[in-house]
């Protein structure tokens, strides 16, 4: 054997405990983590996306479509919202879309309580915004939904 190989047997022993100690860590701590703060399911809840026919909103509305959610997408753009709906049946999601100019408060208020009536609850951070509750809809739409 060679001093050239040596070096590389020795090289790649060094990788292999290195590795094998990274990923005997990982385990350990995900092993102590419980379930519940792991990823959550999102199968067969309800996510409203604003901005959803175009760019990140529209990645995000196939994502969760893609993972299982049923999807609301409100944008002003109609033909983005009928492409991204399409993609979204295709796929095998569920998809509802609606016509609506966030930045007008009075069409806001209007979409949110059509989207009550036609589908019922929507699943909101943390909570459940049930149809009662519309005024709480409009007042946290400024709240982050990706943390």
């Amino acid at each position: 054997m060679t001093l050239k190989k040596g070096v590389h047997v020795i090289y790649d022993l060094l990788l292999f405990i290195g590795l094998a100690i990274i990923y005997f860590t990982e385990a350990v701590v995900l092993m102590l983590i419980p379930r519940r703060y792991r990823a959550k399911s999102i199968k067969g809840e309800i996510a409203l996306i604003t901005g959803g026919a175009s760019g990140i909103g529209k990645l995000i509305a196939i994502k969760f479509a893609k993972l299982g959610a049923h999807v609301i997408v409100w944008d002003i753009n109609k033909n983005g919202l009928a492409e991204v709906a399409e993609q979204i049946k295709k796929a095998g999601g569920k998809c509802w879309t609606y016509c609506c100019d966030i930045g007008d408060k009075e069409a806001v208020y209007h979409t949110a309580k059509a989207v009550q009536i036609e589908i019922g609850n929507i699943h909101y951070p943390s909570k459940v915004v049930e149809s009662k509750e519309t005024q709480n809809l409009i007042n946290q739409r400024s709240v982050p939904l990706m943390t």
